[in-house]
């Protein structure tokens, strides 16, 4: 049950991921034969047999936002000839990301605008704000500076912690109490046979 459901939350994951490479690559289409076996290219062998895959291959790096294996199974290559093309044909990646982040500076630029201009009224104000920080997401991933990613993966007992820290306290706090012990109390010095 639980390795069905993996599958399935998997599956989900990886088409959520298809549908952001196709929104990134706009109109595009890639018709790709699936049928036809994946082989492993270099970067340059790759470009001259398939150049709509090697285009997409390259769009999708350029973006910084997809892993080497998924932009392999997006166009259908396996994920080593992906890694051949990053590492070698730098120059069109860059040429790529130049491309996207004047096209998402333009569109952060303009939302920002259109936010502006619609705070006065508030109309429809989250949806223009959703679309800048998406925008601005891209632009950030694209021009390669620090992004904000949080990710809450853990579950954490916080009553159970504080009580077993409580617990922990008490017991340290009865080892360490300290008894006033009178002069009565005291135990004899003994006399050392001196100038006393």
């Amino acid at each position: 049950m639980s390795e069905e459901l993996e599958k399935r939350e998997l599956a989900e994951k990886e088409a959520e991921e298809f549908r952001q490479m196709q929104l990134l690559l706009g109109d595009e289409k890639l018709y790709i034969d699936r049928q036809e076996n994946v082989g492993i290219y270099t970067g340059e062998r790759f470009k001259n047999r398939y150049p709509e895959r090697y285009r997409t291959a390259i769009k999708l790096i350029a973006a910084n936002q997809f892993s080497d294996r998924t932009i392999a199974v997006f166009v259908h290559a396996d994920y080593r000839t992906v890694e051949a093309v990053r590492l070698s044909c730098i120059e069109d990646i860059n040429e790529q990301r130049e491309l996207l982040r004047k096209k998402f500076f333009v569109g952060t630029v303009v939302l920002q605008e259109k936010v502006m201009e619609l705070a006065h009224d508030c109309k429809d104000l989250k949806t223009v704000s959703i679309g800048l920080g998406i925008h601005k997401d891209a632009y950030l991933a694209v021009a390669g500076l620090p992004q904000a990613h949080l990710e809450v993966n853990h579950h954490i007992d916080l009553g159970g912690e504080l009580s077993k820290l409580m617990t922990e306290a008490r017991e340290a706090m009865k080892a360490a109490k300290a008894r006033v012990v009178g002069p009565e109390e005291l135990p004899p010095i003994p006399a050392t046979g001196g100038d006393a």
